[in-house]
């Protein structure tokens, strides 16, 4: 995937992330129309929280190294707005529920906001559950399902490229490199031969609702990250704890990922503003973009049987590719910027590469290093040829359109002339010469 950031920007990538919002929709739709009063609800409650209470720190016992146990103040309010929003609407359907108000009776509209319809999945649950490979036969392997499969992965690509560029701008984090880019795809891959293996029924990848959550609650600790993966895997051990999330109301649900999918879709047009959204050339990029990344998945979703090319294994690939929302707006957006004319200034690009080099301070550097090992990495000269490798210089093609597309990024060059004419020219690209 490094060798094609070259030609995404941000009108390439402002459709995209936008699109993992905006094509959600209907989701928030399915959950919140069962009761759309607990689902406002609980959209005030996470809002007032999060943006109203959560300016007020309260104070906390701490401990640290040098300091020992000390009274600190921290915003308690907005880091648990979301949990805390999920917790009153929680209780206040549940109140609904003993005084039924919303009745039981599987033909009510407000059957689904109560919290006893699931009971019987908590109780069913085991306690103890050790997933193991193979558990539920082997894997069988077609061509059919093996093309339809890819192109859902290379639609899922896209969606995390997004989600990547939408967590390192909330996080107010350099743009990643294309390394860390190639690492995490490849982690993903790998971990969806794992959930393919372990029975998952489903493959792994980036999850925009926690991009979401880490704008919401400000939390972008990596640390905390690592412990909720550690508490994820031990809680996958025991069905009961997922029992228990299936209790929630689906209007709650559908209040919070209203809340949530509407901060990305922000998100993603905020990467806009890269760019100068001023010339008539932008604007049309982008909402050209926006509206076939929402008209174009429509369109296929209810006629799909209007693509019969005589295939049908290129009938799924281009069902899979077509509907999917951010595919669609995130392709447009790249041929359409790459395609018009338009200077480096005006398509923001200058900007977009100063973002992705800055901040030069030692910390930031080293946010996309491989914890323990880069230094260690860095000695070893062929790393810097591996596209997963942190110290990775890139491909170095010298080709007309690479060297254009490396001047435009803002790369130094030295040109040695001889006689008038360029014969050799030293490039530096992440801080490697070329």
């Amino acid at each position: 995937m490094g060798l094609l950031l070259r030609y995404i920007g941000p009108l390439s990538v402002a459709p995209t992330i936008a699109l993992i919002g905006l094509s959600l929709t209907h989701v928030v739709v399915f959950f919140a129309k069962v009761q759309w009063g607990i689902a406002s609800l609980t959209v005030v409650l996470v809002l007032v929280f999060s943006l109203l209470l959560g300016r007020h720190r309260q104070p906390c016992l701490s401990w640290s190294r040098d300091r020992g146990f000390h009274v600190t103040r921290l915003p308690l309010v907005q880091l648990l707005s979301v949990l805390m929003a999920m917790v009153v609407s929680w209780l206040t359907s549940h109140i609904l529920t003993v005084t039924e108000v919303f009745p039981n009776n599987v033909n009510s509209s407000y059957y689904m906001a109560r919290t006893d319809v699931r009971l019987h999945v908590l109780r069913e649950a085991p306690w103890i559950t050790f997933p193991y490979p193979f558990e539920f036969g082997l894997p069988t392997v077609s061509a059919a399902g093996f093309l339809g499969m890819l192109a859902a992965t290379l639609s899922s690509v896209v969606e995390s490229i997004g989600d990547y560029y939408a967590a390192a701008r909330i996080c107010h984090a350099p743009i990643p490199p294309p390394s860390a880019m190639n690492r995490a795809i490849a982690i993903e891959g790998v971990a969806s031969v794992f959930s393919g293996m372990m029975g998952a029924g489903h493959a792994t990848t980036s999850y925009t609702h926690n991009t979401g959550a880490i704008g919401i609650t400000k939390v972008a600790s990596l640390r905390v990250f690592q412990l909720a993966g550690v508490l994820l895997i031990v809680c996958s051990m025991s069905s009961k704890v997922g029992a228990v999330l299936t209790l929630v109301p689906d209007p709650v649900v559908g209040g919070v990922l209203g809340v949530i999918l509407g901060l990305v879709a922000s998100v993603g047009l905020s990467i806009a503003f890269y760019a100068d959204m001023k010339s008539s050339r932008n604007m049309t990029v982008l909402g050209v973009s926006l509206f076939f990344g929402l008209t174009l998945p429509q369109w296929v979703s209810e006629l799909s049987r209007r693509i019969a090319t005589g295939s049908s294994d290129l009938d799924q690939i281009l069902k899979v590719v077509l509907g999917t929302p951010m595919t669609v707006g995130g392709i447009m957006g790249c041929i359409l910027d790459n395609v018009i004319p338009g200077t480096p200034e005006e398509r923001g690009l200058v900007k977009w590469r100063q973002m992705q080099s800055a901040p030069n301070d030692s910390c930031s550097s080293q946010i996309y290093d491989i914890p323990y090992i880069t230094d260690f990495l860095r000695k070893i000269k062929v790393c810097s040829y591996l596209p997963v490798s942190p110290t990775y210089a890139g491909h170095g093609c010298t080709c007309w359109p690479c060297r254009r597309s490396r001047d435009e990024n803002g790369a130094d060059s030295n040109a040695v002339t001889k006689n008038g004419n360029v014969v050799c020219e030293l490039k530096t690209i992440d801080n490697h010469v070329v």
